[in-house]
Formats: structure tokens, sequence, C-alpha cells
């Protein structure tokens, strides 16, 4: 079992400990297996080519399709500005139940590097939270079981597909469905979307250098200050 880090978890951003990560050696389907050629018996190698050309690509850029087909490319010092500081599992929300199907692959130990009681109150519940590592933020679950504590790796919201079953639902059956929701769920949960935030974010950045340019004649902001305002809750 491989420590992958030592990260301070927290409940609500208030009470904190520290544990250590340790990625298991199988994923969240029991999947322990590797790809290797039936040729010379290696590892298989994926090659990543253009879609357009089909070269094998030496230098990849990163950029994002905004709803106009445009692309908005970002630099290192671009990609910078969208990382997280902080080595931190912040639990936010105990649950009942589970789904499997957000389990996004990847299973973890959680150890307490000493007996600490935090972690056993926390080990009685199961909680959704998000895991910050390595200036990225990713939303997890994070369980009990066989008296240990699990957390696991939420996939983005987008990535499963169920098709809802087409059933007729009366006018009662609705409201009280309705009043339900309303008095069981007090509180809301946002997951957070690494991608709608880059999104956003170039969109934003299009934007205000075409405002700019109407005006100036050149590019006037950056997206590091677009960043800062956006922080400080200016539009």
């Amino acid at each position: 079992m491989k420590k992958i880090a030592t990260l301070k978890i927290k409940v609500n951003d208030l009470i904190s400990t520290n544990v250590g990560v340790y990625k298991l050696n199988e994923d969240i389907n029991g999947n322990v297996f590797h790809e290797y050629s039936s040729c010379c018996k290696e590892r298989v190698r994926y090659v990543k080519v253009c879609g357009n050309c089909g070269k094998e690509v030496t230098e990849i850029l990163k950029g994002i399709k905004l709803d106009d087909e445009k692309l908005v490319f970002f630099d290192k010092e671009d990609l910078n500005q969208l990382k997280h500081e902080g080595k931190v599992i912040n639990l936010i929300k105990t649950i009942k139940e589970i789904n499997p199907l957000l389990f996004a692959g990847e299973l973890y130990l959680l150890e307490a590097e000493k007996d600490d009681k935090l972690i056993s109150l926390i080990a009685n519940y199961k909680w959704l939270g998000h895991m910050i590592l390595r200036g990225n933020i990713t939303n997890v679950v994070v369980f009990p079981s066989d008296g240990q504590l699990l957390m696991a790796r939420i996939r983005p919201i987008r990535d499963i597909k169920i098709e809802i079953p087409k059933v007729k639902v009366t006018k009662k059956e609705k409201e009280l469905f309705d009043r339900i929701v309303k008095e069981k769920n007090k509180e809301e949960y946002t997951f957070f979307d690494k991608g709608e935030f880059i999104k956003q974010v170039a969109l934003d950045l299009t934007n205000r250098k075409k405002r700019a340019k109407k005006k100036n004649g050149k590019v006037a902001t950056s997206l590091v200050d677009l960043l800062k305002e956006s922080l400080n809750g200016k539009k």
C-alpha cells in the first residue's frame, strides 16, 4: 500500500486533525489488472494523436471550447491561478447511503497518525466533502468499512448516464413529494465542478478582452486579475 500524502481532515472547516492517505491496490470495483501487449508482454502505451491530421502529438496545449465554438487556451501561468492552496479533506455533510455509481474508481485508506478521538467520531458517519491535493480539488465520499476509514473520489455527475423511467405521476403524488423535499432538504450541498469553473473563467476572460480592445485598443485584463476580482465578488 502506497502512502500518497499526509492531509489535514476537517469537519465544516472547523475542527481538524491529520491523516495519512494510502492508495489501495485495487479500485472500488476490485480491478487490480494492468494491460500488456500480446507480442512482447510489455505494458501497453497509448499514443496521443491529432484528431485532424493523425500525427503523434509531441506538444499539447490546454484549452476549452466555449458555447460559441471559440477556443480559449491557457498557458502555464494561467493554469497555476486555477490551483487551490493547501492539502486538506474537508467533510461538509453526512449522508445515509452512498450510491456506488458516483465512485470514480480510486479507493483510499485514511489512517490517523496517532490515537485520535476525532477520527473515531468521524468514522461513525458517511460523509460528502472535497479533497484538495497538489493544487486540485476533487469531490469525495468518506465512509467506514470493516473497522477502517475509506475515501473514494466522486465522478462528475455529467459522466453518469441513467435513463429515468417514464411513468405518470398524479398531481397529489407530486404535491406530497414536493412537501417532503421542502421539509427534508433544509441544507444544500453543491458539488465543485472544475470544468464548469474553468469554462466560466475562459468565457469571462474572452468577453473582457473584447471590451478592452474596443475601449483601449489593447488587452487590459489578465486572467490573474479576473480571478482576483471573482474572489472579491466583483462581476
